[in-house]
């Protein structure tokens, strides 16, 4: 991963970054007609972190197609690529599309509780699915800065730096999706409605003030259209309540020459919180707008190498190490461009 300036975006950095990598490995029994147990770990590091997870851990009883039981860790409702979240050789672009994906997590990637899904064909071409969820959910942790002051000394401001995780309790939800598989042709809605507490530094969970009578809501729309040689993705969220947010993109890819893919994708996001809005100085640290090209060579479905450029808006996901000493010294640049060269493949 390269950029143009100090800017880091992802694993993207002036110097290049060339030490990336995930591992994914998912395993699936079936110790009864009925009864299914699913779990995935992932392995990988990532500008300069080593990073061990699960992914997701759950069983499952199934009655019939049409209803099937889950308990554990199980699979978010939300988003295209949450049942695909480390395939790389299902999407067009390294990266999942920033906004809703790679960043301090809007989308998360499972919750612990109970699911109840099913699958129902509703005409000769249509299908549907849904999924019914209740638990626990926890968003990938983020640093938070924020300027307390300025030393009398050196003049340099003083910054207070800590590590947050949002856990979302008593959540409750869904998502319907209507299939044509014969058009190519996917969409449908998510809804999750929860409780919101943070841990801050390894501290014990807490709920803040404003918080207590305002549950938030995250509600999200996706649209695909998929063909031997064309895909079409979009999807856009937005969340309501205390924490205000909104975002999503659109992609496109055309595979040629049986082996060659081109894609270009538009992706954004925007936080509406109003009291991080009035804390924040750096007013651009809310707002993220890209736009990114890939051009892909596919050896066969399961080994693709991929070239993505990137023309990045803002900082909401392309910023320096040391942001506010970077910003007040006058050398915050709000634009950057990235390269991210990748292989990825399955088996």
């Amino acid at each position: 991963g390269f950029s143009d300036n100090n800017n880091i975006f992802i694993f993207a950095t002036e110097d290049g970054e060339y030490n990336n990598y995930y591992f994914a490995l998912n395993i699936a029994a079936q110790p009864s007609d009925k009864l299914s147990i699913f779990t995935q770990f992932c392995w990988g590091r990532e500008k300069y972190e080593k990073e061990v997870h699960l992914d997701y851990m759950f069983a499952q009883y199934s009655l019939s197609s049409r209803l099937k039981f889950r308990i554990g860790n199980l699979k978010s409702p939300l988003g295209l690529y949450s049942e695909i979240y480390n395939v790389g050789t299902l999407r067009p672009f390294y990266l999942l599309p920033v906004g809703m994906y790679n960043g301090p997590g809007l989308f998360p990637q499972s919750y612990v509780g109970l699911g109840i899904t099913g699958e129902f064909l509703i005409s000769t071409n249509w299908e549907m699915n849904y999924d019914f969820v209740a638990g626990e959910i926890e968003l990938p942790e983020f640093k938070l800065e924020i300027p307390t002051g300025f030393d009398s000394i050196t003049g340099l401001p003083i910054i207070e730096k800590s590590k947050v995780i949002i856990i979302g309790r008593e959540m409750v939800g869904g998502k319907i999706s209507f299939i044509a598989p014969l058009f190519g042709l996917k969409f449908g809605f998510s809804y999750l409605n929860f409780d919101l507490y943070s841990i801050k530094n390894n501290e014990p969970r807490q709920q803040s003030d404003q918080y207590k009578n305002n549950r938030q809501n995250m509600i999200s729309g996706h649209l695909e259209y998929q063909t031997d040689n064309v895909t079409i993705r979009s999807e856009m969220y937005q969340v309501t309540e205390v924490s205000k947010a909104e975002g999503g993109y659109i992609e496109a890819a055309y595979q040629f020459y049986r082996n060659w893919q081109i894609a270009a994708n538009y992706d954004w996001f925007e936080n509406k919180t109003e009291s991080l809005a009035e804390k924040t100085i750096i007013k651009s640290l809310l707002t993220h707008k890209s736009i990114g090209l890939s051009l892909n060579y596919w050896f066969n479905p399961n080994f693709v190498l991929k070239a993505g450029f990137y023309k990045i808006d803002g900082h909401g996901f392309a910023q320096p190490e040391l942001l506010y000493e970077t910003f007040f010294a006058g050398n915050l640049k709000k634009k950057t461009t990235a390269i991210i060269i990748g292989t990825q493949f399955s088996f």
